[in-house]
């Protein structure tokens, strides 16, 4: 496309970064979206959801996190309990649980409803007994 001087849209390279993700080339995804904010683009929700996937599938947790709470957050996105989830999920993989219960508390504030899925991945890793309590206070 480029070397016909046609610029891709938004939706073409999320459209490739979403193949990129489906080939389990994460890495080459998240350097296109870098990329794409580089040169000016605005990514969609969509976009941000699957590099947020992406990363936390490749266990940067911490990068996810700043993406979600930075990024997403300050560009204005209504973000759903998907999302949250992902982050959650990676931090309890990642025994990172004072995390996941703090950003647990603010999906709590911050979103219409808590679905029970979110509860699981860390109450799988905090344990039913002692600190698994915290989650449902």
């Amino acid at each position: 496309m480029l070397k016909l001087g046609i610029q891709p849209t938004v939706v073409t390279l999320s459209t490739l970064i979403n193949g990129l993700y489906a080939q389990e080339k994460i890495a080459h995804a998240v350097n296109l979206f870098d990329d794409m904010i580089g040169k000016g683009y605005h990514p969609n929700l969509i976009t941000y959801s699957t590099i947020l996937n992406g990363l936390c599938k490749m266990g940067n947790t911490k990068k996810a996190v700043k993406l979600l709470r930075s990024t997403m957050e300050e560009r204005g996105f209504k973000l759903d309990i998907v999302e949250y989830d992902m982050v959650i999920d990676s931090l309890c993989k990642d025994r990172l649980l004072s995390e996941a219960l703090e950003l647990f508390a603010e999906v709590k504030h911050t979103t219409q409803y808590c679905h029970l899925q979110l509860f699981n991945p860390c109450y799988v890793y905090i344990g039913p007994v002692g600190g698994g309590n915290k989650i449902f206070k």
